[in-house]
């Protein structure tokens, strides 16, 4: 027999005030969006122009901001999901977190977008860390980004401090051990318990399994040991970012 396909076509504006909830992990609260978006006869949705979002509050465990972009997607029953958001921007850590734009096409295997770190503030970034070290300082940094049917990855993210500042490690029980396990190891640890940088950079590759690797060089001296002379240290930090977004969201809210 013969039939015909019934279509349904259109366009409407979507307006959304003060939205929270969450998304996998992502917790959100004040979230504004005006979309106008269009509905084609062969079943394509998608915004006809890029739609104002902003979001007052959301955690994934790093609290963060007042963030801003625009959005515009596409979708549709032979169109896999393509989502692009403009100039995005939010802050957290003390700075800023932006890009200037951050395309992703899900019929691709890989999409590749940079992020910048704006005047992260040092103090609250080893906050996170929830280790006996304190720091005083802020870091600017680019971070080129993939995402993948893996997840999300990183390669040579670069990360440097803009200014002079400070570094105090405080050890605890196994940092006093490590203090005591040969004369080298001593210094090293009296040098940072009151370390005054010039020069801290830092390189950061991330897996999909959530491994990042840091490989941080400081440069600075501290005014009690060795006569004030400068020396350089070169640490190398593993941390597995899942479990300590998972430890830090324990009990956080969205208040303040």
């Amino acid at each position: 027999g013969t039939g015909t396909e019934a279509s349904l076509s259109g366009e409407f504006d979507l307006k959304a005030e003060g939205l929270g909830g969450f998304y996998g992990e992502l917790l959100f609260s004040g979230a504004d969006l005006n979309a106008w978006l269009a509905l084609e006869p062969d079943g394509v949705f998608h915004t006809r122009q890029p739609a104002p979002l902003t979001i007052e509050r959301m955690t994934t465990g790093i609290p963060s901001r007042d963030f801003q972009g625009r959005v515009a997607l596409r979708m549709g029953p032979r169109v896999p999901l393509q989502l692009r958001l403009e100039r995005p921007s939010v802050k957290a850590l003390g700075g800023r977190v932006r890009s200037n734009s951050i395309e992703l096409n899900f019929d691709q295997p890989i999409n590749r977008f940079e992020v910048e770190l704006e005047h992260i503030a040092l103090d609250k970034l080893l906050a996170l860390e929830q280790a006996p070290v304190q720091g005083f300082g802020r870091v600017s940094g680019i971070l080129p980004l993939q995402l993948t049917e893996e997840g999300l990855a990183m390669e040579n993210g670069q990360v440097a401090a803009i200014e002079s500042g400070v570094i105090r490690y405080r050890p605890g029980e196994e940092g006093q051990a490590l203090e005591k396990s040969s004369q080298n190891m001593g210094l090293a640890i009296a040098a940072l318990r009151d370390f005054r940088y010039e020069s801290l950079k830092a390189r950061a590759d991330y897996a999909p399994s959530g491994q990042l690797d840091l490989h941080i060089r400081l440069m600075g001296n501290n005014p009690e040991l060795f006569r004030g002379r400068r020396v350089q240290f070169n640490i190398n930090i593993e941390e597995n970012m899942f479990d300590l977004l998972r430890s830090l969201r324990a009990g956080q809210t969205l208040e303040g």
